[in-house]
């Protein structure tokens, strides 16, 4: 595998994911789910 490929099991890892927010979800009607995005900084040193 490339270093920036899709790894195989993408899809069960999905699934997994959303099994695990939706039993989160289940345990207090409260809770939202939201995606945010990273801020990352990098500093990039030429010497």
């Amino acid at each position: 595998m490339a270093k920036y490929d899709v790894p195989k099991n993408q899809n069960s890892m999905n699934m997994l994911l959303t099994s695990l927010e939706k039993m989160f979800l289940e345990l207090d009607s409260a809770t939202k789910v939201e995606t945010r995005r990273m801020q990352v900084k990098t500093k990039t040193s030429f010497l």
